[in-house]
């Protein structure tokens, strides 16, 4: 006669049958848990790729027309504690104090500041030749006045940002209350989205000058939002009103820039080995504070043929977050908890410098 189980041995028999299954269960999860997190992964890598092609692409194009890519690429830089000064002996390239904008010193957030100045093709370029007061004094053109020549007319010329090309030097101005009549082409001209980077002082620039609209763009990193934002000055007033910000991208923890100088020395090849006696600036961290100081003494501004540009994307992993980064010439490694860190850095070469005889 057969022999059936006992009701201690059909216990035993399911407890053991519960513990198979459920370490079975966690090995799914568990492998499921590391495939989310690898494709995650490789999803924020691609992402910090795309968002590196798009502001190496708009690097790119800065400048245009008389304006030099050296005055159209402004950086202000993180850990840099000299604030930026015109005169290069006198300051640095440190963050400028803007309204509405978060610091972007190192003890506040770390994260480098881009500004871009494209050349707007729709405006033609001005000759001017002295100033009256706050007035820019502006040649005549193909009509009564240059100001005229625009498609949409004197008015479009109102709240637009400009810069200044002379034989002296560059400035940032925004433009104002444009006038043509009465045989008058003048424009009120107060500092514009570079100042305090570049000279704002209508009479440092030599006359005759010319006049060049351009499209003025602030690339920030808010880390307290992890957001990747630009600030367009739309009203000139040089605070940065909630309306003229843009979000670029939701999930950006750090930016950093470092500019290369074709001048240690000028050959026409960047030496770049991360170390303060090549040609970049701030891709390590005992650089020289601003092109003509230190062992940046022998190179100058209008130098600039190439930016570094390096981004830091993050996503959401309870496995590999926590992960550490530290791009360039960033004092000490960035973490978030449960937050995955990609960086990615490439190089933008300057294409409008084609245009001009180093």
């Amino acid at each position: 006669m057969t022999r059936g189980f006992s009701l201690i041995e059909m216990m035993a028999a399911l407890v053991i049958a519960s513990i198979i299954i459920a370490g079975a269960t966690g090995a799914v999860i568990s492998i499921n848990r590391f495939v989310v997190d690898t494709s995650r992964k490789a999803v924020v890598l691609d992402e910090a790729k795309r968002l590196e092609e798009y502001l190496i692409s708009v690097a790119q194009g800065a400048g245009g027309g008389a304006v030099r890519p050296n005055a159209a690429v402004l950086i202000e830089n993180a850990t840099d504690p000299a604030p930026p000064a015109i005169a290069p002996a006198t300051g640095g390239m440190g963050c400028r104090a803007i309204s509405g904008l978060p610091d972007c010193d190192d003890a506040q957030q770390g994260a480098d500041r881009l500004t871009l100045m494209t050349n707007l093709t729709g405006f033609p370029q001005c000759a001017v030749t002295g100033t009256t007061g706050v007035n820019l004094n502006v040649g005549a053109g193909s009509g009564a006045c240059c100001l005229n020549d625009a498609s949409g007319g004197l008015s479009s010329w109102d709240g637009m940002q400009a810069v200044i090309v002379g034989s002296a030097g560059t400035a940032s101005v925004a433009l104002n209350s444009p006038n043509a009549s009465g045989g008058n082409c003048r424009v009120v001209a107060p500092p514009g989205q570079g100042s305090g980077v570049l000279p704002t002082a209508l009479g440092s620039v030599g006359f005759p000058a010319t006049l060049v609209v351009v499209q003025a763009s602030t690339y920030f990193v808010d880390r307290t939002t992890s957001e990747l934002k630009i600030w367009n000055d739309n009203d000139g007033n040089g605070n940065a009103a909630p309306d003229e910000l843009t979000v670029v991208h939701d999930a950006v923890h750090d930016l950093q820039l470092a500019p290369g100088y074709d001048g240690r020395p000028s050959d026409g090849i960047l030496d770049d080995r991360a170390a303060d006696d090549d040609e970049f600036l701030f891709n390590n961290t005992t650089d020289a504070l601003f092109p003509g100081n230190s062992n940046f003494s022998a190179v100058t501004v209008s130098q600039l043929t190439t930016l570094q540009i390096g981004v830091v994307v993050g996503t959401r992993s309870e496995i590999s977050g926590g992960n550490e980064i530290q791009l360039l010439d960033r004092a000490a490694p960035i973490t978030t908890p449960d937050i995955y860190l990609a960086q990615t850095t490439s190089k933008a070469l300057l294409r409008n410098l084609a245009v001009f005889t180093q």
